[in-house]
């Protein structure tokens, strides 16, 4: 009887833990892409709990980096706006380090 339920509640437990350890990769997407004024606006998905702020670095097509700013992360979904209107036009790439992870989103600056 309880012995029973014990050992299935034991099961689900260890289902819960297993399904917590998956790893879930954190997303950046940013719009508008190409930007033609001068801000974009950055996503950040599934952002690791212990991840408490951002380092956003822009680089143009030489691997220059031409803006950073360090951002704090509000949660796993976090939105921020950022102003690049001393950037020219051109191709560059937005990277976002968080604890060491890096994610890279090219951006397109026609204006």
């Amino acid at each position: 009887g309880q012995g029973d339920v014990i050992v299935a509640n034991n099961n689900m437990s260890e289902d819960a833990l297993r399904a917590d350890e998956l790893v879930v990769s954190p997303s950046a997407m940013i719009y508008p892409n190409p930007i033609t004024g001068d801000a974009i606006t950055l996503n950040l998905s599934d952002v690791a709990a212990d991840v408490e702020v951002a380092v956003i670095t822009v680089t143009d097509f030489v691997g220059r980096t031409v803006a950073s700013q360090q951002i704090t992360i509000s949660g796993a979904q976090h939105q921020e706006v950022l102003n690049l209107n001393n950037l020219a036009s051109g191709t560059y790439l937005i990277n976002v380090n968080m604890n060491g992870k890096v994610l890279t989103e090219k951006l397109i600056i026609a204006k």
